[in-house]
């Protein structure tokens, strides 16, 4: 579907396959796109701002410079989604899957993180002023599951775990 900077507004798409579909600066305000698949859709610089996204899929979706400012994530899978400078201030995000996405200077402030799947995520300037971190699963699905309650020392509480190299160099610091 090319739906690039198209006014949907409000619109119920609940359920819909926009699987590859091109929704760049497109304005998808306040919609009920629960369970929809966003797998590796263009979603760059779209409105999102206060959509029902619960369960939705954006499996590699390209979501740079997305505005979901309160938006409904509960849930959603977010595999490897690209977040580079989205903004999610006050979203809901309990339970989301963002296993191996880009959180590049992504505001996650007053945010809720608890119990987000975060195995390999890649975070750097990450806002998290006010944001509700609880949980985060640092393990992959394979691995029994350890949590931590911080996202900025996620990855390295990961790396202590796993790399015998880290752990040399901190312990001879």
């Amino acid at each position: 579907a090319y739906l690039r900077e198209a006014n949907l507004s409000g619109v119920d798409l609940r359920g819909a396959n926009l699987r590859e579909a091109n929704l760049r600066g497109a304005n998808l305000c306040r919609a009920n796109l629960r369970e929809v698949n966003f797998c590796r859709a263009n979603l760059r610089e779209a409105n999102l701002t206060e959509a029902t996204l619960t369960m939705a899929v954006f499996l590699e979706a390209n979501l740079t410079g997305t505005d979901l400012r309160g938006a409904d994530l509960y849930r959603a899978d977010l595999i490897e989604a690209d977040l580079y400078r989205a903004d999610l201030r006050g979203a809901n995000l309990c339970r989301a899957n963002l296993r191996g996405a880009t959180l590049v200077r992504t505001n996650f402030a007053r945010a809720n993180l608890d119990s987000c799947f975060i195995y390999g995520i890649s975070a750097w300037g990450v806002n998290l002023e006010q944001t509700i971190q609880s949980n985060l699963v640092i393990t992959p699905p394979n691995e029994p599951r350890i949590t931590v309650d911080n996202l900025e020392v996620a990855q390295f509480v990961y790396l202590l775990l796993h790399n015998e190299k880290i752990r040399d160099v901190i312990n001879t610091i």
